[in-house]
């Protein structure tokens, strides 16, 4: 059996993972499942792999600064799709993870066309019963990536708001927008735009 990370890379993602911070993971590159490899052994797959990692937060990040949060993501065109799609379809499965399909224009193009386009009704399947997979438009993701010069962005933060390269790093902070609230209660309250 392939490893899923190098234990570098596992321990960085625990570190990240324990101080509050949160994994986006592009499974796409892992072996398909059954792939046999060097000896007598079989590629687990990416929902294996997926299964692993969520099994390490859960017994190894007891003093978490909060609750690990990570996102999986996989191509919508390696063998795997199907079990990727459905790996949340049991209740408490991966419950670390939000999972997004990687949807190429290929696909799309395939759907406008009308043409077999299997993990399409899949994934709107998946989502209507168990709320996951999301979907990432990876093609036109990064059409409009800016910095596509220098980078390839292949999956995002956990909750998806920012677009991430590999080993990319996001920053999120937070308001308590009640602060920057002038005259609160008052016929002119305002927010504070300078105080921002």
């Amino acid at each position: 059996d392939e490893p899923a990370l190098s234990d570098a890379a596992r321990e960085e993602g625990l570190a990240t993972l324990r101080q509050g911070g949160g994994v986006g993971w592009d499974c796409s590159t892992l072996r398909p499942q059954g792939t046999p490899l060097v000896g007598v052994s079989v590629a687990a797959g990416p929902v294996a792999a997926l299964r692993r990692f969520d099994e390490a937060c859960r017994t190894q990040l007891p003093g978490a600064v909060r609750r690990p949060a990570m996102m999986g993501v996989l191509r919508c065109d390696p063998p795997d799709i199907e079990a990727f799609i459905d790996a949340k379809r049991e209740p408490g499965a991966l419950s670390h993870f939000n999972l997004s399909v990687l949807v190429t224009d290929e696909l799309l193009s395939a759907v406008a066309r009308d043409r077999h386009a299997g993990p399409w009704r899949a994934i709107a399947d998946a989502a209507h019963a168990s709320a996951e997979p999301g979907v990432l438009f990876i093609d036109r993701i990064n059409a409009r990536n800016n910095t596509r010069w220098c980078e390839q962005l292949s999956a995002t933060n956990p909750c998806a708001e920012l677009p991430l390269p590999a080993y990319g790093g996001c920053d999120l902070g937070s308001l308590v927008l009640p602060r920057f609230v002038v005259a609160a209660f008052e016929y002119n309250a305002r927010l504070g735009v300078a105080a921002l």
